[in-house]
């Protein structure tokens, strides 16, 4: 219960600074900070988002190229984070609910990323 309280609390506060223009220099989130480290306002989607992108980057480093095979042994998150980035992707562009936006979607262009697998 007290886990499930810190949660929605800490949702809470993400919402309130998403919301504030002036985060920067607020007390309450600079304390926030020091207290739950630099990325406590990031949910844990966000930072996940982050966490692919590297290795996204790292992967194209290797390879060449950001065609992560659905078979990639070496990390299963990769492959399927980047299968779902193309079902997002064109969820986005039919106007359907998605994960995706036009930041995201510049992130993975810069990348090369490649959106039909089959093309």
């Amino acid at each position: 219960e007290n886990a499930s309280l810190r949660r929605q609390w800490l949702a809470s506060q993400r919402r309130q600074y998403s919301l504030d223009n002036t985060n920067n220099d607020n007390k309450k989130w600079n304390l926030l900070s020091k207290a739950l480290g630099s990325n406590w306002y990031k949910s844990s989607r966000q930072t996940t988002w982050e966490l692919r992108i590297q290795q996204l980057k790292q992967y194209k480093q290797q390879h060449g190229h950001c065609m992560v095979p659905i078979s990639y042994k070496e990390n299963k998150s990769l492959a399927n984070w980047v299968s779902t980035q193309r079902k997002h992707y064109n969820l986005f562009m039919a106007q359907q609910p998605s994960s995706m936006t036009n930041e995201r979607i510049q992130q993975l262009v810069d990348l090369e990323f490649v959106w039909n697998r089959w093309d």
